[in-house]
């Protein structure tokens, strides 16, 4: 065998290689669809069964300290996962670093969406807008700017 035919069978098995990868993670994102859609309808609907309350049990393939940001909001909605990012920077991010902290967590979610996610999270109240795309989660702890604790301290 000389060396055009071993580089010739090497990139043949690298195709199979990538193919298989292929399909293998077209299954981990279907299990991931599942799972997601089953975690909704648990919350939405509760874990019943003909009356009878059912134990949901839930069991993570990796040990809680080993799942990262990313993983997390993974699961969550879009607009659960906004919040969290918000919840987690602990201080006002306009849009644009949302939509990036979403993205470099592995969603594919767009600046539009983000946006959109943001302004409802402000209708539900869960989100104060401080500024022109500033926005802060009502549950971080911050400072206000100047600006918005002057109108506060004024319409008060």
């Amino acid at each position: 065998m000389d060396l055009a035919e071993v580089i010739q069978s090497a990139e043949k098995d690298l195709a199979a290689a990538e193919a298989a990868l292929r399909v293998a993670e077209g299954r981990v994102q279907e299990l991931r669809n599942v799972i997601n859609g089953l975690r909704y309808a648990a919350k939405t609907y509760g874990a019943t069964e003909r009356g009878a309350t059912a134990a949901l049990t839930v069991t993570p393939s990796t040990p809680p300290a080993e799942v990262g940001l990313g993983d997390q909001l993974a699961e969550l909605s879009r607009i659960d996962a906004t919040e969290k990012v918000l919840v987690e920077l602990g201080k006002p991010a306009r849009t644009e670093e949302i939509q990036r902290r979403l993205a470099d967590s592995g969603r594919d979610d767009t600046f539009e969406q983000a946006r959109n996610s943001l302004h409802y999270l402000t209708r539900l109240k869960r989100v104060d807008r401080i500024g022109r795309g500033l926005f802060v989660a009502k549950s971080s702890t911050h400072a206000a700017p100047m600006g918005h604790a002057a109108e506060t301290a004024s319409v008060n």
